[in-house]
């Protein structure tokens, strides 16, 4: 189980941080950097930590459904 709800509101109340808010096209593993990616129809692309599965990170920069994934090494 992922955990996708972090974050604190306003005067400091719990608040919702949804990662994404339609359905999850791709996950990517990327051992590397202990990562899992996921790519959405909502557009977002999320990255998640592979210890403890809780999100680091939401891309909003796509403007369309993210449909796959591919990690290349540098």
């Amino acid at each position: 189980q992922i955990e996708v709800q972090t974050g604190t509101g306003k005067g400091g109340n719990k608040q919702e941080e949804v990662y994404h808010t339609n359905y999850i096209l791709d996950l990517l593993v990327i051992p590397e950097l202990k990562y899992i990616a996921s790519a959405s129809a909502d557009s977002n692309l999320c990255l998640w930590d592979m210890t403890t599965l809780k999100g680091k990170s939401i891309h909003t920069d796509h403007t369309s459904k993210i449909y796959s994934l591919d990690w290349v090494e540098n």
